[in-house]
């Protein structure tokens, strides 16, 4: 990333951080390039004291990552999920019941970059396995992306958005990313149609009107099908009118509007 793209990047995490649902929500910020990190181990409890530790964190972004090695960033991710219920129950602060063991709590996965990566392929893949098993176990895992820049890969951004069931936005450099981040969050915040079944109900077949054809001697036919009808009689010729002479005394010339 540079100039203005981390700028851009360092704002869009910014909104996003301040707009995660306060109710239960664990979150988390990995950076990546050639390398990735984590600001935490694992996901922490979104409170105010962790929300300005992330805050801060984002600020400090430098463009020294180097390049775009984002399979092993995202594996990182969707391993490190975990279930709010049953770490609530680890910690005695809920009973264990079969009920709250089986509860999920559904994961989204945020996106931001402004490069490309060789293995947009095997990225994909990666995201497809991740949800196809997050869905196998009965949790939800999706994936959003916001795309920064002119340089930034949209096969990449549309094909993870794609696998993980989410979306993918795109902003430019100087570009303001509050709308965009903003449906991007809404989407994100809403559910998932699957197995959508379309019932059209009974297509009756078209039936041709019927209707009667009457005959200048009075006698009528009925009909399903269009007939040829008789060609309506040609308009009237206009009679001749001498040419006029304008020199003629014997002649009156009345000028008037239409129709008077």
């Amino acid at each position: 990333m540079e100039g203005g793209r981390i700028t851009a990047v360092k704002a869009a995490l910014q909104i996003l951080l301040r707009s995660l649902p306060s109710f239960n929500t664990r979150f988390n910020i990995i950076s990546f390039g050639s390398h990735y990190t984590s600001l935490w181990p694992e996901s922490q409890l979104y409170t105010a004291e962790s929300m300005e530790e992330g805050s801060k964190h984002v600020e400090g972004f430098n463009a020294n990552y180097g390049g775009t090695e984002l399979r092993s960033a995202l594996d990182f991710a969707f391993s490190s999920r975990i279930d709010i219920k049953n770490q609530l129950i680890s910690m005695s602060l809920l009973p264990a019941t079969t009920a709250m063991r089986e509860e999920k709590v559904p994961t989204s996965v945020f996106v931001l970059t402004d490069g490309e990566a060789w293995d947009v392929d095997r990225i994909v893949q990666s995201v497809e396995g991740h949800c196809r098993r997050a869905k196998d176990d009965g949790s939800l895992l999706r994936t959003f992306v916001l795309g920064v820049g002119n340089q930034v890969s949209t096969a990449m951004c549309e094909g993870i958005a794609r696998a993980g069931k989410g979306l993918s936005v795109f902003v430019a450099e100087r570009e303001r990313p509050d709308a965009k981040l903003m449906g991007l969050i809404k989407a994100a915040r809403g559910g998932v149609i699957e197995d959508l079944v379309v019932d059209w109900g009974d297509i009756e077949e078209e039936k041709e009107d019927e209707f009667e054809v009457v005959h200048a001697s009075g006698g009528h036919t009925s009909s399903s099908a269009p007939s040829q009808l008789p060609p309506p009689p040609p308009p009237p010729q206009q009679q001749q009118q001498p040419p006029l002479n304008l020199f003629d005394e014997l002649l009156t010339v009345t000028l008037g509007a239409a129709g008077s």
